[in-house]
């Protein structure tokens, strides 16, 4: 009786270790791509953001534009004149 637990237990731990054999064999690729995972976040993220700049007002001159006027004409009446800048 004895013998027979023993055999059972014996047979319990080779299937172990056969079940674990396949898992460390895949546990190298896992890692691998999850390392690669890691890679390709961090270059994304770095190419989406990059450096801050601070710009102060720009000063633009000669730039046209034109503006509307009231005019009196000799007669009184009052037209919308166009005048550029």
């Amino acid at each position: 009786m004895r013998n027979r637990i023993l055999l059972k237990l014996l047979a319990v731990g080779v299937l172990a270790v056969l079940l674990l054999l396949p898992l460390m064999m895949i546990q190298s690729t896992i890692s691998e791509r999850s390392h690669y995972r890691s890679t390709v976040v961090a270059d994304i993220a770095r190419s989406y953001s990059n450096a801050q700049t601070l710009n102060g007002p720009l000063l633009v001159h000669s730039l046209p534009y034109r503006t509307m006027a009231d005019r009196h004409t000799k007669s009184g009446r009052k037209e919308l004149e166009w005048t550029s800048a």
